[in-house]
């Protein structure tokens, strides 16, 4: 939009009114709609979660170089050589600023507030969207006589980081199909067949919300108190009780604890089972959310 405005400005000259008149409505849209944004986004003091802002500039630099070649290819001189074609091709199509400008305010977002792989998604489609314009853009190129060599490099950087991006998505749509994203139907699949939701339920983390959707009823008597509403509070008070010694000292029926680890034992408990859930990304598993079920001895023996 800022782009949009600046040509809006240097061509001001050449436009009718009416067509001005649009435009202004346009942008005062586009500015309350953004106010609106940013108060629904706007952080409570109390919240858990990307907790106040960065504005290092080391970490926007060291950020900025790892997304940027995450974002194409993960092969660091295959990726730099993709932008230097592209900036390159952008300049020669007078979109240099558009790319430029659109890809730095979202790094720059990244860096000061909060960023994780799958935004990663984000700077490509930026640079895919400045590629898609810079094919429909015939007029005005700069160095014209060039424009083939560059073009023909341009597509086949193109290709090439479409290739990895299609590697990437069969990789991870084949993982998905044949692994397990999350361990919480499995759980809960567990406590259904042996009639244990009724029984004292305490669960770690906010991943073992996941087991929550297979249930009529809050069944984490540590979640809320066992009351509405079900979901993970994202604040520093989250009505729930974490701390494994507390956990124990309440003696429950069962302990949920997401992301065990190599945890296998608890006083008192007998380990039942690590009901798996991985997260797929790319060619590989970036994250492990399993979850390790104990269950009461004496709930054993009763049975």
């Amino acid at each position: 939009m800022l782009v949009h405005l600046i040509d809006l400005i240097k061509d001001r000259s050449e436009l009718n009114r009416e067509l001005i008149t649009k435009q202004i409505k346009a942008y005062i849209t586009f500015v309350i709609v953004i106010a609106l944004i940013v108060i629904i986004l706007w952080q409570p003091q109390d919240v858990s979660f990307a907790r106040g802002y960065n504005f290092s500039v080391q970490r926007f630099f060291k950020l900025s170089y790892g997304v940027l070649d995450e974002a194409m290819t993960e092969v660091i001189y295959i990726s730099a050589s993709v932008l230097i074609i592209s900036l390159i091709w952008f300049w020669q199509n007078r979109l240099l600023s558009l790319y430029l400008l659109s890809t730095l305010a979202v790094l720059s977002l990244f860096s000061i507030k909060y960023y994780n792989s799958w935004h990663q998604g984000v700077i490509f489609l930026v640079w895919a969207f400045v590629i898609w314009v810079s094919f429909e853009n015939g007029n005005h190129k700069r160095l014209d006589k060039l424009s083939s060599v560059t073009k023909m490099l341009a597509i086949a950087s193109v290709l090439l980081v479409l290739g990895f991006q299609i590697f990437w998505a069969a990789s991870a749509s084949i993982s998905d199909f044949h692994g397990t994203y999350s361990g919480g139907e499995g759980l809960a699949e567990y406590i259904k067949a042996n009639k244990l939701e009724d029984k004292k339920i305490y669960a770690t983390s906010f991943w073992s919300t996941t087991v929550l959707p297979y249930f009529d009823k809050n069944i984490f008597a540590n979640r809320n108190n066992g009351e509405k509403p079900a979901f993970w509070f994202w604040r520093l008070n989250n009505r729930t009780t974490e701390n494994i010694e507390a956990i124990l000292k309440d003696r429950p029926d069962l302990i949920i604890i997401g992301r065990p680890g190599n945890l296998r034992g608890l006083q008192g408990y007998e380990f039942i089972d690590i009901f798996e859930g991985n997260l797929y990304w790319k060619n590989r598993i970036k994250e492990q959310n399993h979850f390790a079920l104990f269950r009461k001895k004496e709930v054993m023996n009763d049975e």
